[in-house]
């Protein structure tokens, strides 16, 4: 039996994590909601390392700073490893 992925998903609007989770809670072992760059990236960091990292991150697009753009931004700041 293949493992079930853990799932990071990041969205400024409530009701679509809501219904992210809703969708993804029975194929996934976790999903963990974050609502800007600065939450997922704290959530990914966080796991990094260990053997509970994520198997993908969904990122919202078209949030006020696009999710991309944060993530670059902030893999590409002094000291953020």
């Amino acid at each position: 039996m293949s493992k079930k992925p853990r799932i990071l998903v990041m969205d400024d609007e409530a009701q679509l994590r809501r219904i992210c989770k809703r969708i993804l809670d029975n194929m996934c072992d976790e999903v963990c909601l974050t609502e800007n760059p600065d939450q997922a990236i704290g959530a990914y960091r966080e796991r990094l390392g260990s053997d509970q990292r994520f198997d993908l991150v969904i990122l919202d697009l078209m949030t006020p700073v696009g999710g991309t753009e944060a993530v670059h931004q902030r893999h590409h700041q002094p000291g953020s490893g």
